[in-house]
């Protein structure tokens, strides 16, 4: 009887493995996308925001952008900094389990260190897709360097130790605005009422987004919901259904701002997913 082999985690394909070193004031505005990628700090001090969660990375220290987050980051304490991204598309219940910032102990640290090492090996260029011309042709390597992330991410899932959150008074105030709009993504509150829920101005809230967030504050508010969208659409919910229960009472607004961050109109996705 054959037992067929249960996969928690499999990844399906990559975008890019990228390695690169920053100068002491890096500023990245920053970006969402599509796919899962990891950010591991290799020297320097990097600080990272990830959604509502701002963190300080150190060397060994990584973090996991699910997919639509969105993130960006910069150098601190005038350190030039030093990081491997990879970025990929994977499916199984273990990335449940994944998201946000990580401390890995020695163990995790070498397979990451491994990956580092067999991408400065290969000779190729510093270019996100460069590694992956160099995978193509050499497929037995690419299975095994398919099998070290897969094995990593495994590992991270079951033991990997939650990195602290950036403790600074304006960290935890950018925090807290992005968990009262997660709270309050049925409505539509205007920034001034999200400043009196949050009991901050509204100049106060916009010094904090410029500072980790690259977003407006009315257009992160939105991102925030189609991202709840993309859920709600994958539960089976219909297109009318999920523009209600996320405060539009326009769908074809709701269908706009949808295809803007999704790039695909809602009923489609729908359909696709």
């Amino acid at each position: 009887m054959l037992h067929s082999v249960i996969r928690p985690l499999s990844i399906s394909g990559f975008y890019g493995f990228f390695d690169y070193r920053y100068a002491e004031d890096y500023y990245f505005e920053g970006e969402h996308h599509h796919f899962w990628e990891v950010a591991y700090c290799l020297s320097g001090t990097v600080g990272i925001s990830a959604d509502e969660k701002v963190y300080r990375l150190q060397p060994g220290d990584l973090v996991v952008y699910r997919p639509y987050v969105h993130h960006k980051l910069w150098a601190e304490g005038r350190s030039k900094v030093h990081l491997m991204t990879v970025s990929f598309d994977a499916s199984g219940d273990a990335l449940e389990r994944l998201g946000g910032g990580y401390s890995c102990d020695p163990e995790l640290q070498a397979q990451w260190n491994v990956l580092f090492c067999k991408l400065k090996e290969s000779g190729c260029p510093q270019k996100i897709t460069g590694f992956l011309h160099y995978l193509e042709k050499h497929p037995l390597e690419y299975q095994q360097i398919t099998n070290l992330c897969e094995n990593s991410l495994l590992a991270l899932a079951e033991r990997g130790l939650p990195l602290g959150k950036n403790q600074s008074k304006n960290a935890k105030d950018y925090e807290r605005i992005v968990r009262v709009m997660k709270e309050n993504l049925s409505l539509n509150l205007t920034v001034e009422e999200l400043g009196q829920r949050c009991g901050l101005s509204a100049s106060s809230m916009k010094k904090l987004f410029r500072h980790f967030n690259s977003m407006g504050i009315h257009e992160y508010y939105l991102h925030l919901k189609m991202n709840r969208a993309v859920q709600l659409l994958e539960e089976g919910k219909t297109v009318t259904e999920t523009a209600e229960l996320l405060g539009f009472s326009n769908q074809s607004y709701f269908s706009t701002v949808f295809k803007r961050e999704m790039k695909e109109v809602p009923a489609r996705f729908r359909r696709n997913h």
